[in-house]
Formats: C-alpha cells, sequence, structure tokens
C-alpha cells in the first residue's frame, strides 16, 4: 500500500526548477572549482562554459525525485542545457527539459526591473492536475 500511495503522489506532483542559478552557476570565464566543462557551438564559434553545482544539488535532486515529477525550465537554449543536464542528471530524475523555445517572454516592469520568461502551464508535460499540483523554483542569487 505504502508503494501505491507514494506512486500516486509522484502522478499528483510536478516540481517545475529553473536551471541557471538555481541548481547550477555557469560561466563562459574560467571559474575557481569548476565540477565539470561543456563546449558548446555558437555562431559557428567553439565556447567553454564552466560549470559550478550549486552545494547539496545531487542530494536534492535525489530526495525531490522521490516526491516529484520533476521539470527543468531554462530560458537558455538547449544547446548549452542538453549537454549540461546530461552530466547533472546523472540518475535520470528529471522527466522533462523546457528550453527557451517553451518560454514566454513578459514585458519589462519596474517591479521585477527586467524581463522575464516564463513557462505557461499548458507547455509543461506533467501528469499533475494543474495548476494546484505545480511548484515552480527560480532562485537568483
Amino acid at each position: 500500500m505504502h508503494v501505491l500511495c507514494d506512486f500516486l503522489l509522484l502522478l499528483s506532483r510536478c516540481l517545475v526548477l529553473d536551471l541557471d542559478e538555481t541548481l547550477v552557476h555557469s560561466s563562459f570565464k574560467p571559474i575557481p572549482n569548476a565540477d565539470f566543462v561543456i563546449s558548446i557551438e555558437l555562431e559557428s564559434v567553439i565556447h567553454r562554459v564552466y560549470v559550478r553545482k550549486r552545494p547539496g544539488v545531487d542530494h536534492f535532486m535525489h530526495e525531490v525525485g522521490k516526491k516529484f515529477e520533476v521539470v527543468i525550465f531554462t530560458a537558455s537554449l538547449s544547446k548549452y542545457a542538453d549537454p549540461l543536464l546530461d552530466i547533472l542528471d546523472k540518475e535520470r530524475i528529471v522527466k522533462a527539459r523546457l528550453f527557451r523555445e517553451a518560454c514566454v517572454l513578459r514585458p519589462y516592469t519596474p517591479l521585477t526591473a527586467q524581463h522575464t520568461a516564463s513557462v505557461t502551464a499548458e507547455r509543461l508535460p506533467c501528469n499533475a492536475d494543474l495548476p494546484a499540483s505545480v511548484l515552480c523554483v527560480v532562485c537568483v542569487v
């Protein structure tokens, strides 16, 4: 019975996590103690991206994977985020990846002092009963 309850909970909860600055910090410039480096091609030029995982991210991903259907969203390009997630998500916890093309650009507002990108509920590939079951986590440090 406990296993069935956990399974039903998994189907009813969707956790959407922002990739950049929530799970990792990335830079085109070398950063001290990078956890890994990926190479991406942008406009016919190969760039090295230095990636540092946030403290505790591996344990965090393992634990949320037990309780949620995890979706990663980023306003970045898939050619950057896909190879990064291939390395970061070793346990294959992430059920879906949403990139720049899945985002909706929101206009500049004085409240945010910037343009913001967000994912609309209809673009989420979760089994969750939307919108009550979706938790979206975005962290800017």
